[in-house]
């Protein structure tokens, strides 16, 4: 372990994240195999994407104000955004239908090239992506910055479900350009010092 860095695993935020996790998986899940009524499912999605979104945005917060953020806990973070997104887009796929190729969009960008982004902050010295601005501030400001999560996290998702296709389809490609983007800014790497 280098100095500095923490690996704690059950920290209050990482149990946030847990029951977080948890509970939007299990609504969603439920929405899926039919165990929600027809009428309501619509409300138990918009429920799993709520907890999802606030337990996010509540773990993070408690991590900084309880100084509390560990590379443990942000990959922790890291993978069960994807799983609780995975899940609840499924389910609102199947209780709105949305138009497939902005949620296929959203997918690609969220579960992949954003994924692949939010794991970068481990070859470098950081504790987290949100932290990234140590490394780079390009990169950071357009993916991890309070209004790139905003944006790149509920108002896209939201976006791709909701909007008309004809809208969310050039937005969601414009944000895969800003992805690919900053993939390939990092993966040249020679200005950036790796850990």
């Amino acid at each position: 372990m280098r100095p500095g860095f923490r690996y704690t695993t059950f920290t209050i935020p990482n149990q946030i994240t847990f029951v977080r996790t948890i509970v939007s998986c299990v609504i969603s899940f439920l929405v899926l195999s039919d165990v929600v009524p027809h009428d309501d499912r619509t409300e138990w999605m918009v429920a799993a994407f709520a907890i999802y979104w606030v337990g996010d945005s509540l773990d993070g917060l408690v991590a900084r104000l309880l100084d509390q953020e560990t590379r443990g806990g942000a990959l922790l973070d890291t993978l069960c955004d994807r799983f609780c997104i995975c899940l609840a887009v499924a389910g609102a796929t199947v209780v709105l239908q949305p138009p497939v190729v902005p949620v296929l969009l959203y997918l690609f960008n969220f579960m992949v090239l954003d994924f692949w982004l939010s794991l970068r902050f481990v070859d470098f010295e950081v504790d987290t992506n949100n932290r990234f601005y140590e490394v780079d501030r390009t990169v950071y400001r357009f993916n991890w910055s309070p209004l790139a999560k905003t944006v790149n996290s509920a108002l896209v998702c939201l976006l791709a479900i909701f909007g008309p296709w004809w809208v969310s389809t050039p937005f969601l490609l414009a944000l895969v350009a800003i992805k690919a983007w900053s993939w390939s800014r990092l993966r040249a790497g020679q200005v950036l010092t790796p850990a």
